[in-house]
């Protein structure tokens, strides 16, 4: 579901498919922490209305509203472009327009050339000024990732990023330039990851500088508990958060997260339709600031989602 949390249990590969399957890129790595601690939470209201055509046309409405502000409105429009597989380098292409009702028109064209090249090209463009035109190549083998973004706008910006594979550890470092800066940004980061059992990432960046550190592990394939870490020179910037999802069934997920700044989060997300073709998914979100639990109200946020 586009712009949705997806309700269904995204398990860890077990320690044979680590080694068979594609190496990810640079931007992949941590994406099993991000699911715990981030994704699933709502603040404010959100609704996403989504249906796919026979031919292929996806059609997305969704929206969004936080307290104090005007809702916003965002309309996209994604076209599947058909190839001819068997003469054709190029598997998928896929060409979309996104309509902000705040903001400026965005396009994107995909072209999947993974199975004979092993490469994504992905071009955008944006309607403002900071960014207008980006590029972006993605090159992945069994213990190789390569990406490179070409950025476009008031200041223009390159990114290279390189993954290297070594059985159940990764080993990635991404440069970014800049005319701006006399000398290139850099990350560094080390992802382990033991079969389905959990992962441990670190990330060293040279802004701030700065170091984050994520666990996470499943203790089973309903529970899951994440944690992370991040010092940084600039004691505003560092963190430390907590954070365990439990799937009491394949269409109810319970969340729960709390920070070190004192502020606990809840949520619940339910699949509430099984065999009809309208797929309707509601979520319910709770931020509690304990500080000064007696001064306010908890924050609360829900999202709905249809799609067909």
């Amino acid at each position: 579901m586009l712009d949705s949390f997806d309700l269904s249990a995204e398990k860890l590969p077990s320690k044979n498919h680590v080694r068979s399957s594609l190496c990810p890129l640079f931007s992949k790595i941590g994406d099993y922490v991000s699911r715990v601690l981030q994704d699933g939470y709502f603040s404010g209201v959100h609704f996403g209305v989504a249906t796919q055509t026979k031919q292929g046309i996806i059609y997305h409405l969704r929206g969004k509203r936080n307290s104090g502000t005007n809702p916003v409105f965002v309309g996209q429009w994604n076209q599947e472009i058909p190839f001819q597989q068997e003469t054709s380098w190029i598997d998928r292409g896929s060409f979309g327009v996104n309509l902000l009702s705040k903001g400026p028109v965005s396009c994107e064209s995909v072209l999947d050339m993974s199975t004979k090249l092993g490469l994504i090209a992905t071009l955008s463009a944006f309607g403002n000024d900071d960014e207008s035109f980006k590029a972006q190549f993605d090159w992945q083998r069994k213990q190789v990732a390569l990406s490179t973004n070409l950025i476009f706008g008031i200041e223009p910006k390159l990114e290279h990023s390189l993954v290297v594979g070594f059985s159940h550890l990764l080993v990635a470092a991404q440069v970014t330039l800049e005319p701006a800066l006399k000398f290139p940004s850099w990350v560094v980061a080390c992802n382990y990851q033991d079969g389905d059992a959990g992962q441990v990432t670190l990330l060293i960046h040279d802004k701030g500088p700065s170091v984050t550190c994520s666990y996470l592990h499943n203790i089973s394939s309903r529970l899951s508990v994440a944690a992370r870490f991040v010092y940084s020179s600039n004691i505003e910037q560092r963190s430390l958060i907590f954070g365990a999802q439990y799937y009491l069934d394949c269409d109810t997920l319970l969340k729960a997260k709390v920070d070190s700044t004192g502020t606990i989060a809840l949520s619940c997300i339910q699949q509430l339709t099984k065999s009809s073709p309208w797929k309707v998914q509601i979520g319910f979100s709770s931020f509690i600031d304990v500080a000064s639990v007696e001064k306010k109200s908890p924050a609360m946020g829900i999202s709905l989602q249809v799609e067909s």
